[in-house]
């Protein structure tokens, strides 16, 4: 906005310029994908399921003509479950504080968070020193948080984000789920159906630990953040279309470890 009254920039140019913060998380996560399948795959495969991710229907009209920012923090979570992925779990739940920062959409990931820092602590051995550890990182990181949000005020934030979430009192805003297909798009939500709703979440959530703590490779942190996202999509209320986008990354990921 300011370089737009500074310089009296064209709509054309404005446009482009709101929307490329997407575009580049769209190919530095292309890039990503490139990286972590070469350790395991040829080149010419990884650069297929790079330019695959980057060409995708989606992920293309999401961010180059729409200009919405799921691939923002989309990338955040990549990067959250990459650092998982290779027992980096403090630096995970910085990372992490950014991504929710960014979009409450990443909450839904939370579950991931905490069976790492379970596994972490009480498997093989509970260890003690190992949970003053993650409390220490848990309270860093919310602590982040704070900082970042203090040059906007602290209360202008905390409105901002539980209005947010608040926004869509809806069952589903055109999202091809459970609600969508009998014909709930739009309809004001009730009492009962949040309840539904909240019901559906506690069930995903005791799911998806059965999802994570039955596979040992690197892949389950992206099977279960995959699992997370698309089943909170299919069966959760105040859904938008577009928040399975991450479900896409979080599967190719899943395919490539």
């Amino acid at each position: 906005g300011i370089l737009k009254m500074e310089f009296n920039i064209n709509e054309g140019i404005y446009y482009l310029i709101l929307k490329l913060p997407a575009i580049i998380c769209d190919i530095i996560t292309g890039f990503l994908i490139y990286k972590v399948a070469g350790k395991r795959m040829s080149r010419g495969l990884s650069l297929t399921l790079s330019g695959l991710y980057m060409l995708l229907p989606a992920v293309v009209v999401n961010s180059s003509l729409w200009g919405q920012v799921d691939s923002v923090y989309t990338l955040g979570i990549v990067i959250t479950l990459l650092l998982l992925s290779n027992k980096k779990l403090i630096g995970s739940f910085f990372v992490f504080a950014v991504c929710v920062f960014i979009k409450p959409q990443s909450l839904i990931f939370t579950p991931v968070l905490l069976f790492s820092a379970a596994e972490f602590v009480f498997l093989p051995e509970f260890k003690a020193k190992k949970l003053i550890l993650v409390l220490l990182g848990g309270t860093g990181a919310i602590l982040s948080m704070v900082l970042m949000a203090l040059p906007f005020g602290l209360i202008n934030v905390f409105n901002q984000y539980f209005n947010t979430i608040g926004s869509y009192p809806y069952l589903t805003v055109n999202a091809f789920n459970i609600w969508g297909a009998m014909g709930q798009n739009w309809t004001e939500i009730t009492p009962y159906f949040s309840f539904v709703g909240m019901l559906f979440i506690v069930m995903i959530t005791v799911l998806s630990a059965r999802v994570y703590f039955s596979d040992n490779g690197k892949e389950k942190y992206f099977t279960t953040a995959a699992f997370l996202i698309f089943s909170t999509f299919m069966f959760s209320v105040k859904m938008h279309d577009r928040y399975a986008f991450a479900a896409m990354i979080m599967l190719l990921f899943s395919f490539i470890n």
